[in-house]
């Protein structure tokens, strides 16, 4: 093992190269701030729907909730990864749901 490079248990410590331990803070952070971006848009969103559309909805229509393009891979989770596959109906529950749309049959 490369002392230098490795990631290693030492006792009761967990031991890992600066750069490493960059690496995983950065990841960390892109994975927060895309978090907080996407409460962003469905705070206001839901603010929007609770506070405006009810006095005027003419002029203040529904929003609901944002489509997100990843929101479907995130409700899935890594059962894709894993041979998960979904009915043609199934798929359209899922993505139905994710835009936070009542799902209609067709």
């Amino acid at each position: 093992m490369d002392r230098a490079t490795d990631a290693r248990i030492d006792g009761d410590s967990y031991r890992t190269p600066y750069a490493l331990f960059d690496t995983v803070r950065r990841d960390v952070g892109r994975v927060h701030e895309k978090a907080l971006g996407a409460a962003r848009i469905e705070k206001a969103a839901r603010l929007h729907d609770k506070l405006l559309t009810p006095i005027d909805a003419d002029t203040y229509p529904l929003i609901g909730r944002p489509y997100r393009p990843d929101a479907v891979v995130q409700a899935v989770g890594d059962g894709i990864k894993h041979g998960l596959t979904l009915s043609p109906s199934d798929a359209e529950i899922l993505v139905q749901a994710t835009a936070g749309r009542p799902y209609s049959p067709k």
